[in-house]
């Protein structure tokens, strides 16, 4: 199609003429002042030289650029035509000269998704299992772990792990009678455990081996002339504080299993001059009585025994063998109540010796 523009003037000699134009999008054609933004044939009128009219046919091809949208997304960053951009953006454009010579503009719709960057700080004892991703540790350390984000971009999450570790300890005591370990006294030997609390907050576990050794007690039953000093059995008792009674005396560290031995001491405190109150050796004799303590029978090793005789400590005679004529004898005392009982045996020629013998049931 063309356009005509119509200039009025004064008759004259008309001329006419051609031009041709390329151009992308528009043109302006100065002759006419029009503006084309499609190809064909325009025509303007304008005075010649002559002062007639002249008609030019301007010849127009109108090319046409390019005009798109690119969509992106990436995460965090995102490079286009030798630019990085780290934020959305939908007005980035690129510009190139197509084949027909005009530009080919694209425009950028850019969306930027962000990772994300966590850290977690966790204690724990002896190991840790990270419920993100289900790995135990034993160790201290920093560990990662990534996955996906909502957003489609990655999501890292730091551990920073601190283990601490238990402590286990073993203990071997020996004691005697009793042993007392975090507040709790045993009286038996046995393996004892208690889980306390270390330094680092973790279970303490302690394993106690404990042998427990006891204390040995023993029963002596013996007399005292009145106005002696007792001194038997590690008991030191002199003669203004010696009485018929009950002594008790703490030997530490001396039996067989390095613990105490304790001795209970029966005294009785004999007159003077009674029967069976006084023990009187007779130089030259050679004379056992066994056992002693006694529980059941007495048996009695004497040159020439002729007669035994037993009392008791209050002068009472129980007991009484006459005739013997053997170096032999032997008292049943089982039926003689627990106390110190005083053994007087007699030669055949008529000698007299004393021992005191202990009845113990």
């Amino acid at each position: 199609g063309s356009t005509q523009v119509t200039v009025s003037v004064t008759s004259a000699p008309s001329t006419s003429g051609d031009t041709t134009a390329t151009a992308c999008d528009s043109f302006t054609w100065w002759l006419s002042g029009q503006t084309y933004t499609s190809s064909g044939n325009y025509q303007a009128i304008t005075n010649n030289v002559n002062g007639g009219d002249s008609t030019v046919t301007l010849h127009l091809t109108i090319n046409y650029g390019t005009n798109s949208i690119e969509e992106h997304t990436a995460c965090d960053s995102y490079t286009w035509h030798g630019t990085t951009y780290t934020a959305s953006n939908n007005t980035a454009t690129y510009s190139t000269t197509g084949t027909n010579g005009c530009d080919n503009v694209v425009t950028l719709h850019l969306t930027i998704n962000y990772s994300t960057n966590n850290e977690i700080t966790e204690t724990a004892c002896d190991s840790y299992t990270w419920a993100l991703n289900g790995q135990q540790y034993t160790y201290s350390g920093n560990y990662s772990y990534s996955t996906t984000g909502t957003n489609g971009c990655p999501a890292n999450t730091t551990l920073h792990l601190t283990v601490n570790q238990s402590t286990n300890d073993a203990i071997t005591e020996t004691a005697c009678d009793s042993y007392t370990w975090f507040d709790q006294t045993y009286t038996a030997s046995g393996v004892y455990t208690h889980t306390g609390e270390n330094q680092w907050g973790c279970p303490d576990n302690s394993t106690l081996t404990l042998t427990i050794n006891h204390s040995t007690t023993s029963d002596i039953y013996d007399s005292v002339e009145a106005g002696q000093a007792y001194n038997n059995y590690g008991f030191n008792i002199s003669e203004t504080e010696v009485a018929t009674g009950t002594y008790t005396n703490t030997i530490p560290l001396s039996n067989s299993n390095g613990c105490d031995s304790i001795i209970t001491l029966h005294l009785t405190v004999t007159g003077n001059g009674q029967p069976g109150e006084g023990i009187d050796d007779v130089d030259g004799f050679t004379m056992r009585i066994y056992p002693n303590p006694a529980s059941s029978k007495v048996d009695i090793d004497c040159e020439s025994i002729s007669a035994v005789r037993v009392y008791d400590m209050a002068g009472r005679m129980l007991d009484e063998q006459t005739a013997i004529n053997s170096n032999n004898a032997q008292v049943d005392v089982s039926r003689f109540a627990e106390g110190v009982y005083v053994f007087s045996i007699t030669t055949q020629s008529g000698d007299v010796v004393k021992q005191k013998v202990v009845v113990k049931h």
